[in-house]
């Protein structure tokens, strides 16, 4: 998968080594139920809030990780996510995060989901890829394995978040089968060992050094790890 992408894109990419030694425990929650949710059709970056359903879904998982502790709690800017949050963790510190918005689904955004599936290997017309929404989310992750070694880190977001951390950590590939997936409201819990970076240009920070195997593979494109 990740060598498809590089030959699609011309790519540099990059591994970042030793999470596993910065002790960062990411876990993630998805938004609860909104109405377009009921209904079955995309949403995107409409901002739209939690139905009823929604709210009681929020307060039964608060009810189970209520002797949880996350030292940061990271939220999309969209509403649906920010009230999962809020009924979560409460409305302090929760750090507001764009990168970890919903993809945007451009023509398909209201469309039922069944006509969104025909799009999603391939992108969506005037909106994103699931490429599109990896490089945020790669960015995102190199940010906080920078900042916050040792941390216990929530993220509230949205369904194609989680597919692309699957993807990014658990090499799981976008494909048509996974993307069409029901994705759990959490806690998810990720655990590092190692993750790849996929950018165009060199990660900043510590912790990085470029593999020269790879420098005539792949288009010239660069391998860090």
């Amino acid at each position: 998968m990740l060598n498809e992408r590089i030959k699609k894109y011309g790519l540099w990419v990059f591994e970042l080594k030793q999470i596993k030694d910065t002790g960062i425990v990411l876990t993630f929650f998805r938004h609860t139920q909104t109405e377009s949710n009921k209904k079955g059709v995309t949403m995107g970056r409409t901002d739209m809030s939690l139905n009823n359903e929604g709210i009681k879904q929020a307060g039964e998982i608060a009810e189970k990780i209520k002797e949880r502790h996350y030292d940061l709690i990271f939220c999309s800017p969209l509403k649906r996510a920010r009230e999962t949050a809020e009924i979560l963790f409460g409305k302090n510190n929760l750090r507001i995060d764009k990168r970890l918005i919903e993809i945007d689904f451009g023509q398909l955004t209201g469309k039922s989901s069944l006509e969104a599936d025909d799009y999603r290997e391939a992108g969506f017309p005037g909106g994103e890829s699931y490429y599109d929404v990896s490089r945020r989310v790669n960015n995102f992750l190199e940010e906080i394995f920078i900042k916050y070694p040792g941390k216990k880190i929530a993220i509230v977001a949205h369904s194609n978040i989680w597919k692309v951390l699957e993807n990014i950590i658990n090499d799981q590939p976008l494909n048509i089968n996974f993307l069409k997936q029901h994705t759990p409201l959490g806690p998810v819990e990720f655990n590092f060992s190692e993750i790849k970076y996929v950018q165009s240009e060199a990660p900043k920070g510590e912790n990085w050094e470029q593999d020269p195997d790879t420098l005539d593979t792949w288009f010239s494109s660069g391998l860090w790890t």
